[in-house]
């Protein structure tokens, strides 16, 4: 394999990932740029019926490039001249265009040419791929052409990364290297918002009698970390299982897809859930603040619970709009963060939920909406399963109804799907571990620190520090699979550095119920508009 271009790598997993989330929260609708990301047009030529066809621009060549994967921060393929018809032309004025087929082509202008007689497997760097045009119907059914400055959106990239709230992040040891597993504790801004959570790890494996992961601070943050706890649940094969919010496992041996998913806007969404491949409906339609999905089951007749299971994440944009909203109390925002510690922690988190940041879930019962759960952020750098029990008695009905609500992109929704399997306790053997050792960044040893709830913090004030985990393997049944989870249980606090006196007009506008949710839209319709080209241009 030949690579064309030299460029640095990233420095971490989490550049690539906030970089490719970056992606998401700049899409103009749920078909189109959204689409384009460099691992998305991997996904897309694997899935889309009828085939994507990939034209590569290079100076005045073309070339079509196939079999794409990723690898690192380059889009690899294999690249020939182009056989065949193509459609689209950069120099096009006109969008009369009668054959369909430019609907299947998406091209790539590149920043450098490429040798004419050059074939064979390459690697495309993603910072020389200058701009990428994907060809839709614009929603009044003509033709339209969606540009995308890459250029453009990786120096929004630097001035965006600045902004994430990461939580604290999980790696894992799978055998060989640390991998990715997640966020925890998202949303627990302050001391009175300390909670705990379970974050599912599938990649953990045993090294020599040990589980072994990472608990990093990769920003400026302060993160109190009071238990960090290893849960070994062990249950039928060729079952899984997952907890809820309150730490409850739940046996899954039949998932089933909805009958029918569709947006507030009507957008049909059932294919969009019925895979967990990232391509996720992002609540992002444009003309409202509020937004949602409608999912409909089929409910066996004698069914009187039910488990919701959803694969979800904070969409990066999310981040985006808390860090401009902070902003406005400009150089009083310890002071205010310092206040809102004070309130009882129940006065909090009613507070944060009566806003539009949650994702909400309803179920129908009787023609009306009851809520059911009010999902914690999860964070905005991976996908996490997350478990919603359901209460069916009083639905006689051979189908249930539930819907899915939040604010404006606070949310990416990847998979749902229910499961009506009950389980009875003798059907799983659930053990709590403590960790074995746990050494921090300097070599001193937290273990005792980190065992218990007793709000005893292990304290990462600095960008950089870490917390290594020892956990020795639990008992096993044999003929039983297992699945694992980290009970962690904390807080963090954010450092920012804001300037100048607060926008107290501003702020009191957010008084207003929906009032955030509002200005999420309207700062994304400012954020994308110097980004977007419609042809004919």
């Amino acid at each position: 394999m030949k690579t064309l271009f030299n460029f640095a790598r990233s420095r971490s997993v989490s550049f690539f990932l906030a970089l490719t989330m970056l992606f998401y929260a700049v899409s103009c609708n749920q078909f189109a740029i959204r689409s384009i990301a460099p691992k998305k047009l991997v996904v897309l030529e694997k899935t889309s019926s009828p085939p994507k066809h990939f034209i590569v621009h290079a100076g005045e060549y073309l070339y079509e490039i196939s079999n794409l994967s990723m690898e690192g921060d380059n889009l690899i393929g294999k690249l020939a001249p182009v056989t065949g018809s193509v459609y689209y032309s950069s120099m096009m004025k006109s969008t009369a265009i009668k054959n369909e087929g430019i609907l299947n082509e998406i091209h790539l202008f590149l920043n450098t040419t490429i040798e004419p007689q050059y074939v064979g497997k390459v690697s495309l760097p993603f910072k020389d791929i200058k701009e990428v045009r994907l060809i839709h119907h614009d929603g009044s059914g003509t033709i339209a052409l969606t540009v995308v400055s890459v250029v453009v959106l990786i120096k929004l990239f630097y001035l965006a990364l600045s902004t994430i709230t990461f939580c604290p992040l999980v790696y894992v040891q799978d055998g060989q290297k640390y991998e990715f597993a997640g966020e925890i504790l998202g949303g627990a801004i302050g001391q009175n918002l300390c909670r705990n959570d379970y974050l599912p790890l599938p990649a953990l494996q045993t090294q020599d009698g040990f589980y072994q992961l990472q608990v990093k601070n990769e920003l400026e943050e302060k993160q109190y970390l009071d238990l960090l706890q290893l849960v070994s649940v062990q249950h039928p094969t060729g079952t899984r299982v997952l907890m809820d919010q309150s730490g409850q496992v739940h046996l899954l041996r039949n998932e089933q897809f909805p009958l029918r998913a569709q947006s507030f806007d009507e957008v049909d969404v059932r294919f969009t859930l019925q895979n967990k491949n990232c391509d996720a409906y992002s609540f992002n339609n444009e003309y409202v603040s509020r937004n949602g999905v409608l999912l409909t089951f089929k409910k066996p007749q004698d069914a009187q619970t039910a488990n919701l299971v959803l694969n979800v994440k904070n969409n990066l944009w999310a981040d985006q709009v808390l860090n401009e909203y902070f902003s406005k109390f400009g150089n009083k925002f310890d002071i205010w963060m310092a206040e809102q510690a004070q309130f009882p922690s129940e006065d909090q988190i009613q507070s944060i939920l009566k806003g539009d940041l949650p994702l909400r879930v309803y179920l129908k019962k009787e023609g009306q909406w009851q809520k059911i759960e009010e999902l914690y952020p999860v964070g905005s750098l991976a996908l996490k399963e997350v478990l919603v029990p359901l209460n069916l008695s009083g639905i006689d009905a051979d189908e249930i109804e539930l819907k899915l609500e939040t604010g404006f992109m606070f949310w990416d929704l990847d998979y749902a799907a229910i499961d009506f399997t009950q389980a009875s306790p003798s059907q799983l053997f659930i053990t709590h571990i403590a960790p074995g050792s746990a050494i921090d960044t300097a070599l001193q040893d937290q273990t005792m620190v980190l065992k218990a709830a007793d709000q005893n913090y292990l304290l990462q004030k600095t960008v950089g520090e870490a917390i290594t985990l020892r956990y020795p393997q639990g008992p096993t049944v044999e003929g039983m699979a297992q699945s694992l989870f980290l009970q962690s249980r904390g807080y963090y606090e954010l450092i920012r550095k804001f300037k100048g006196t607060p926008r107290l007009d501003e702020l009191k506008q957010f008084k207003t119920p929906g009032a955030f949710s509002d200005f999420s839209r309207k700062e994304y319709l400012k954020f994308i508009s110097p980004l977007m080209v419609k042809w004919p241009y």
